[in-house]
């Protein structure tokens, strides 16, 4: 796979394959689409709401009913419905600025809820309620230099985080998180 073959651009950035079998290609021109022999590509287009945010694509995630969530290095979040071509646009880059947040790149999910969690590149946790387009900041109380590794929602849908010293899960009734000592030392 190359440029000369219809790829749009050589630095591929993000891989995903559909229910359908195709691949799906991130790069700084776009997103592709790899049937096995051609690319179909998609890119942001000036004044037209239904294209892509942005063309430089950072990371893709498959959602629900074939759908492609797709995070772009500095202009926020979009999901794609596969099937009819749509976009929805998430989060924009605008109100990332206006929040002054920068998402990082593999720390975010999208759970069964509607919620958008994710890890910001100062090592802050946020949900974004995709309904009602709400951001809350999630303490996790966390000790000096404790990062951040990983996100994750479990089949309870129940939310965890995974820092180098702790295992953390979020209790909705309480609307916290618990720690769990992870039982070794660096």
């Amino acid at each position: 796979m190359s440029v000369d073959e219809g790829l749009p651009q050589s630095f591929v950035s993000a891989l995903e394959q559909d229910n359908e079998g195709f691949v799906w290609i991130g790069t700084r021109n776009g997103l592709s689409r790899y049937d096995g022999k051609n690319f179909k590509t998609f890119q942001h287009q000036f004044n037209n709401k239904n294209s892509l945010a942005s063309n430089t694509i950072d990371y893709l995630r498959k959602g629900r009913e074939n759908g492609l969530w797709i995070k772009y290095e500095a202009a926020g979040i979009d999901y794609f419905d596969i099937n009819s071509g749509k976009i929805n646009h998430i989060i924009s880059a605008e109100f990332l600025d206006k929040n002054n947040i920068t998402i990082h790149r593999k720390s975010w999910l999208i759970n069964q809820n509607g919620f958008l969690w994710f890890k910001t590149m100062r090592n802050e946790l946020f949900s974004y309620n995709i309904q009602t387009k709400i951001l809350k900041r999630h303490n996790l109380n966390l000790y000096s230099g404790e990062i951040i590794y990983n996100i994750l929602e479990d089949k309870n849908n129940k939310i965890w985080v995974l820092t180098q010293k702790n295992l953390k899960f979020f209790d909705e009734k309480n609307n916290r998180f618990t720690n769990i000592a992870i039982p070794y030392h660096m």
